[in-house]
């Protein structure tokens, strides 16, 4: 991925409201490669990821 998809891909994410897609798809993608990961395994971590930050994010909101 060249850095222009890479920045295209994170403005989509976040304008998607997905915040830890955004910061965590290249770690993971370099990690799936690595591990022969395949697509659907790549994509249910990256939206485990996102699930438990927004559980995370809501509970240090409710805390406050």
């Amino acid at each position: 991925m060249t850095p222009a998809d890479s920045d295209q891909l994170d403005i989509l994410l976040r304008g998607l409201r997905l915040p830890s897609f955004s910061t965590a798809h290249a770690e993971y993608a370099k990690r799936a490669e690595k591990e022969g990961w395949t697509f659907e395994a790549y994509l249910r971590e990256l939206a485990s990821l996102e699930l438990t930050e927004r559980r995370h994010r809501r509970i240090d909101r409710h805390r406050k």
